[in-house]
């Protein structure tokens, strides 16, 4: 058809996207190149063809719709095609929508286009229906059912570029997170490790269970072991002094008055323990020096 030669762009699968064909009508399989559905009136007197076109502006405004049928219009002109109606837009089963029309007089045809598109899909459509001018009229009922059943299916999900937004936001996370860690472990300390405890009470070249011998050094000194209470030597008590001194109890303080034992009021006679002469200790009542013969006062 006309439209599917007016829009240069690669044609896609309209996968998601569905028209109701009037009641009758049969579906030409597969369609006539450059469409993507075609569908024929039983006697041949009229056609509806369905073109889509990829277009990555596409946006689903009456703005948008309207500048691309303008823009089919003008081509049309520029190949015989006359306007019939001014491209008009609007909302058409609750979607954005743009539709004109044109005849086209060597041909004896007329055909009335509606522009739809899918902003998710990136997506243009171009729904053409027409038939001999002589009875076009007589199927407007049946182009505007047509247009009015035109559903994509499949919006308002994620699309191409969300889905690939959120993988890259996740990639630089996980890239985040990674040289995160590797700096931590980078900057933790590094302790030096615990050496093995010993049992002090095991006798000598004993190991302790569980654990490896230390290593044995020799530095030319017997080894040290700790003490235990088997070999520990006995205390040893002082020696008594050569010479000892005499000791004198001191008489008790309870004695009643006049006993012999009781020590008279005053001071009493001086006893001399030491020889003034030689310094021997003196046994007690003695008159003359043990050792140097001195006499005692």
């Amino acid at each position: 058809m006309i439209l599917g030669l007016l829009l240069i762009a690669a044609v896609l699968s309209i996968s998601g996207m569905a028209v109701t064909a009037p009641a009758g009508w049969t579906q030409v399989s597969p369609p006539p190149a450059g469409d993507d559905v075609f569908f024929r009136e039983p006697t041949g007197a009229a056609v509806i063809d369905v073109i889509a076109a990829s277009d990555s502006g596409a946006s689903n405004t009456q703005t948008y719709v309207l500048q691309v049928a303008q823009g089919v219009l003008q081509a049309l002109e520029g190949k015989g095609w006359t306007q019939v109606t001014a491209p008009q837009s609007g909302s058409i089963a609750a979607r954005p929508a743009a539709w004109f029309t044109a005849t086209n007089n060597a041909q004896g045809v007329t055909e009335e286009v509606f522009v739809f598109s899918s902003q998710y899909f990136h997506i243009t459509y171009a729904i053409e229906m027409g038939s001999s001018s002589v009875s076009f009229t007589t199927f407007q009922s049946t182009w505007d059912s047509t247009a009015g059943s035109f559903v994509v299916d499949g919006e308002g999900g994620l699309g191409a570029a969300q889905i690939a937004g959120i993988i890259v936001g996740i990639v630089a996370v996980v890239i985040v997170a990674v040289f995160a860690l590797t700096k931590l472990r980078r900057r933790a300390p590094r302790l030096p490790p615990t050496p093995p405890a010993y049992d002090a009470r095991l006798g000598p070249g004993a190991v302790t269970p569980g654990y490896p011998q230390p290593p044995s050094v020799s530095l030319g000194f017997p080894p040290i072991y700790p003490s235990t209470p088997e070999n520990v030597p006995p205390p040893v008590s002082a020696a008594p002094p050569a010479n000892p001194l005499p000791v004198y109890r001191a008489p008790p303080d309870n004695l009643p008055p006049g006993s012999p034992a009781s020590p008279s009021p005053g001071f009493g006679p001086v006893r001399q323990n030491f020889c003034l002469k030689c310094g021997v200790p003196l046994a007690p009542g003695s008159a003359f020096c043990g050792a140097c013969g001195a006499r005692l006062e």
